[in-house]
Order: structure tokens, then C-alpha cells, then sequence
């Protein structure tokens, strides 16, 4: 249904070998790419502190033009972050708590593919293993409640949960 929403939008187009969503050239890549790219970054604080960052950033200058271009609500652009989020094969997004006061949100994710990918390993407490996932959260996060926001995993399949949980709130209350 929402692939269906962007295609008969116009905001979904294969146009001569690129395939963009709101007219931002996107790839599909292997999952496989993406999860070295987390375990690498599971042991190279450096490489996850960069994964992070990156996908934050990557993501609140994603949601910017999802705004401008369809003059959506900041709320809007959430709805549709969660279902491209879905749409993209991350597995089911569930929003927990969302606290547009206290600057606070909560989402359970089920099915991320990297549980096949690793299997169970062990993650060293305090310590977020999806880096990649983390940032895109963080990012969106941020845009919404218009102030930097980080996140962190409170719970992750890799370790051999049944859901991710993150946790989504500025620094000094992480």
C-alpha cells in the first residue's frame, strides 16, 4: 500500500537505470553490505562513531526534503519515515512511546534481517551492536523534535532478543 502511494505520487520512479524516493537517487544494495559494515563497527569504535554520524546526518537531510516537497508536518514525515522503514526490509517498526514534550521516543523493531546474518553474538552491555540502525533513528528522531537528538539499543535481536528496542532522547538523558 505505501509503495503503492508513492508510485501513483510520482515519488517512486526507475528512470534510466536510477532509482530514487522523493527525488533522492537511492541504491539497493545487498544486506549483506550493510551488516560488515555493523560488524566492523562493533569492533572499531572509530568506524561506529562514523556509521552513526553519518546515518543521522544522512537522514535528517532526507527528512528536510520529504518536508519541502510535500510541505508536511513534522509528524507526517515520521509516518512516512516508519513506513519507508518498513518498505526498505528493516522489518516492523513499532513506536513505544512518542513524547513530543519531554523529547522522548521508543520503538520495538521486529524482523531485522541481521539476526540471520550474525545469528546470536554476544553484545557487551552498554554498548549499541546496530550503530547503522541507531543513526537512522537518531536522525529521524531528531528532524521531528527539531533538536539533536541520539539513540541507543536497550535490547537487540543480535544478542538474541526477540525485538530491537530503542531508545531515542537528547544526550544528557541517555
Amino acid at each position: 500500500p505505501f509503495v503503492t502511494k508513492l508510485l501513483m505520487g510520482g515519488q517512486l520512479r526507475f528512470d534510466k537505470g536510477n532509482l530514487s524516493i522523493f527525488d533522492q537517487r537511492v541504491l539497493i544494495v545487498p544486506l549483506e553490505l550493510i551488516l560488515i559494515l555493523v560488524r566492523g563497527s562493533m569492533k572499531d569504535r572509530k568506524l561506529a562513531k562514523y556509521v552513526y554520524e553519518s546515518s543521522k546526518e544522512s537522514v535528517i537531510g532526507f527528512c528536510k526534503i520529504i518536508e519541502k516537497k510535500l510541505g508536511t508536518s513534522k509528524k507526517e514525515v515520521l509516518d512516512i519515515l516508519m513506513n519507508l522503514t518498513e518498505m526498505n526490509g528493516y522489518g516492523e517498526i513499532i513506536p513505544i512511546k512518542i513524547d513530543y514534550d519531554k523529547k522522548v521516543a521508543i520503538f520495538h523493531l521486529r524482523g531485522l534481517p541481521s539476526k540471520a546474518f550474525f545469528g546470536k553474538i554476544k553484545v557487551t552491555s552498554n554498548t549499541t551492536a546496530d550503530v547503522y540502525w541507531c543513526g537512522l533513528v537518531a536522525g529521524g528522531i531528531s528532524f521531528v523534535f527539531g533538536t539533536d537528538i541520539d539513540c541507543i539499543e536497550t535490547r537487540c535481536i543480535i544478542s538474541g532478543k526477540d525485538t530491537c528496542e530503542v531508545v531515542a532522547a537528547s544526550k544528557t538523558s541517555l
